[in-house]
């Protein structure tokens, strides 16, 4: 048998305060993990997590990281005097929902701000108890208009803590806000192989301090960012074509 290590589920119970769940899913890791054939990862830093938690792990894995089969491109020109920040997605806890909001209300006279979600309810909760609302536009798309909102955008928050589970990850989301050209907004940029393939994130203490990129540092960040998103999707390929070619060797009775 093969396991999809999509995240750290074990950690995920842990993060929510869920322990008797966390305890359930790390006991069905330490079993079924070293026993795989093979695992399928979502990035290198994932792989050599697993190594260190289990120190005989011998099968073998495949890098398969999130990628968006949009075409990486750079977003629309604009001579906004105050460029439109784009977040998408939930409030959960890992989200960082509550840091983001409190720092957009020190920098609102310099950026603003717009919200993609399928949570309305909560973030409408949260944006009233900061005198926000209003403030933040708030908007509910279906996939197929993300893209389409981004292009808008110059930035987008994603704003994950040093954690075993964001070190690992490949985020949906980050790998959107790369394929469309938009500069992330991180609280620090340790998150999964993003680093390695050279990505240029804007760390949020320089936006507080209202220091954002000149035009021509922008292009660059851009660029940088383009060349990690391509660098993840030919990773991906890779990955694809090398558990597709074990899985025929094993059809094959190889």
């Amino acid at each position: 048998y093969l396991i999809d290590l999509h995240g750290l589920v074990s950690d995920e119970f842990l993060m929510a305060g869920r322990y008797s769940a966390f305890l359930r899913y790390r006991l069905a890791e330490r079993v079924a993990i070293p026993g795989a054939a093979g695992l399928v990862v979502v990035s290198e830093a994932m792989m050599q997590l697993m190594l260190s938690r289990y120190p005989g792990l011998r099968g073998r894995y495949w890098v398969v990281p999130i990628f968006d089969e949009a075409s990486p491109q750079l977003p629309e020109t604009s001579s906004d005097a105050r460029p439109l920040l784009i977040y998408a997605g939930g409030a959960q806890i890992w989200q960082n929902v509550d840091l983001m909001l409190q720092s957009y209300l020190k920098i609102k006279d310099l950026c603003r701000l717009r919200i993609l979600t399928g949570d309305i309810a909560a973030f409408q909760e949260r944006l009233a108890a900061l005198g926000l609302l209003g403030l933040v536009e708030l908007v509910t798309v279906p996939k197929r208009e993300v893209y389409h909102h981004y292009c808008q955008a110059r930035f987008g928050f994603i704003l994950r803590s040093d954690l075993p589970v964001n070190r690992v990850a490949c985020p949906t989301k980050l790998v959107e806000y790369l394929t469309a050209g938009l500069v992330p907004i991180v609280l620090q940029p340790e998150i999964g192989d993003f680093v390695r393939h050279g990505y240029a994130p804007l760390v949020l203490d320089r936006l507080l301090q209202g220091a954002l990129p000149g035009p021509e540092e922008l292009k660059q960040m851009q660029q940088r960012n383009l060349a990690a998103v391509t660098c993840l999707q030919q990773s991906a390929q890779q990955g694809i074509a090398g558990l597709t070619a074990f899985c025929n060797a094993l059809e094959a009775g190889a």
